[in-house]
């Protein structure tokens, strides 16, 4: 993408956010002007504001898949202020990446604050004429009451006919529906419709691999890391437009040809997932600060619920603020599942690893190779930084954390302060 190009990007959120033509009812009332002194973020791993998914609906349209998750915004309005608060401005452009750059659709959402409370906030715009193979969906998310744009530019190909974006997964047990993003999930005895648009195959393929991936070896770790691959243990077929039910926890390909790379990953966790619901949920995570001999012990025990209670309480000095210790543990846990999950549950990844020991970062950059993390990046001591390297997996990104000798002393020192109640909860 080339300086022109950025620019003109630009160009489009300024003269998008005034189309009024595609304003929603509720947006057409007048509005203060937007003052000059406004900050721009761009969305970073640890923070999604959007989830956003193309769709081919036919060989020359498509269809937009926005998953606004309120939850992530910086800016909280009290529910006493909640009806005079002013509304989120949800702006986004698809653009057409070739010669033309043309614009192949704009819309303009406003999010009243009332909805804000809701941990999701669904919107689906098509169908769009689209005949490039190439699209770029910009959007920019403008909150008024802080003067806050979180901005991102995301591309799509429609080049591989075997690619996700060919397939629309319909959840039919549950709420909601699901996306057909590598970050979307299912619980298992979850079942779903499954739709294939390029063309009217009758049949779809379907292998199984038991869940993969081992927890995160230390930032200082300096052994060979095995790549781990799909052990495909079961396959077998769906009609197009068939159910499709998940009775076992792990991952899912979804293809129309089986000597193709391509396909739909579908992700499936247990029941709990994001959260953690069983003995082995809470137990798992504490490898990051527990001995080998500590994990087998509590594993070994017959009261594995007590045995972590009881670890917590001794972290804390006080069986009161134990739980208030342990509160903030599995609240990162659970964070790094929503948001690093991939073909493993996200607090086993090396994001989530690092994020569970530091919290949130104090600043994110992200570049073309992968992005970086900042801590203490405001205070007069020295900062600390871990970069991840991104990579394309089958199932979409990962990141892989760069692994440095100096992180071990840092390390254990993080350590020590959860052992003994002294990290800070946000």
């Amino acid at each position: 993408m080339n300086l022109l190009f950025k620019t003109s990007i630009l160009s489009l959120f300024i003269l998008g956010m005034f189309s009024a033509c595609n304003t929603p009812k509720h947006g057409t009332k007048k509005r203060n002007p937007e003052p000059a002194n406004t900050n721009a973020r761009l969305e970073n791993s640890f923070q999604k504001v959007v989830v956003a998914n193309a769709r081919v609906l036919t060989d020359t349209s498509i269809e937009m898949d926005f998953l606004l998750q309120p939850a992530n915004f910086l800016h909280k309005i009290q529910n006493a202020d909640a009806a005079n608060a002013p509304a989120i401005r949800f702006h986004f452009t698809v653009i057409a990446d070739d010669k033309s750059n043309h614009i192949l659709d704009t819309f303009t959402y406003w999010v009243p604050q009332n909805l804000m409370s809701q941990p999701f906030i669904n919107y689906t715009r098509g169908p769009i004429s689209c005949y490039s193979v190439n699209v770029n969906c910009i959007y920019d998310i403008y909150d008024p009451a802080e003067h806050i744009h979180y901005k991102n530019i995301i591309p799509f190909n429609f080049g591989s006919a075997f690619s996700a974006n060919y397939f629309n997964l319909r959840k039919i047990t549950g709420p909601g529906k699901a996306f057909t993003t590598p970050q979307r999930f299912f619980h298992t005895n979850d079942s779903c419709v499954v739709d294939y648009y390029k063309s009217k195959i009758q049949k779809l393929y379907v292998r199984y691999s038991p869940a993969i991936g081992r927890p995160s070896p230390t930032p200082f770790y300096k052994g060979q890391q095995k790549v781990l691959l799909a052990n495909f243990r079961n396959s077998f077929n769906i009609p197009n437009g068939g159910v499709l039910s998940f009775k076992m926890p792990g991952n899912y390909l979804i293809q129309t040809d089986t000597t193709k790379r391509e396909g739909l990953w579908v992700n499936v966790f247990s029941d709990g997932f994001p959260f953690p619901s069983t003995e082995s949920d809470y137990l798992n995570p504490l490898v990051y600060l527990i001995s080998e001999q500590e994990y087998l012990s509590m594993s070994q025990s017959e009261n594995k619920k007590k045995a972590i209670d009881e670890f917590w309480n001794k972290c804390a000095g006080d069986a009161d603020k134990g739980p208030l210790l342990a509160d903030e543990y599995y609240k990162r846990v659970k964070e790094s599942n929503d948001n690093f999950t991939t073909s493993k549950e996200g607090w086993k990844t090396d994001r989530g690893m690092v994020y569970i020991l530091y919290g949130k970062p104090d600043m994110v950059s992200k570049e073309s190779w992968g992005e970086s993390w900042t801590y203490n990046a405001h205070y007069p001591y020295a900062a600390v930084e871990f970069r991840f390297t991104r990579s394309e997996q089958a199932w979409g990104y990962d990141y892989t954390l760069m692994r440095e000798a100096h992180y071990k002393n840092l390390w254990y020192q993080a350590i020590d302060n959860w052992r003994n109640g002294r990290t800070k909860g946000r």
